[in-house]
């Protein structure tokens, strides 16, 4: 009697283990899938031969880096004239002037 409500007991015990299984599998409730097309995927890197040197810039290049050195020059200024003018000295008025 004892031998079979303990094997009944672990039938039980394993079928809720299975079920508690069963039912972690679809706990996202198929966001898993509808997000997957949100994964980034990773591009495959060209490699570039540097024995002949450093390429040269291509136009696109070219304006991209004039504009960086631009907005490069003008927040430096921006930081030398804010800490000029918070110790009270004198400073530009013009950046590309000279005193």
């Amino acid at each position: 009697m004892f031998k079979k409500v303990f094997i009944q007991d672990y039938n039980q015990i394993i079928i809720m283990e299975k079920a508690k299984k069963e039912s972690k599998k679809g706990d996202d409730f198929g966001l898993k899938d509808f997000f997957s097309m949100f994964k980034i995927k990773k591009k495959e890197s060209k490699k570039v031969n540097l024995n002949k040197g450093v390429l040269k810039d291509n136009e696109y290049e070219k304006v991209l880096r004039s504009q960086a050195i631009l907005a490069a020059n003008e927040s430096c200024f921006l930081v030398f004239d804010t800490y000029k003018k918070g110790h009270n000295m004198p400073s530009h008025q013009d950046p590309f002037k000279s005193l």
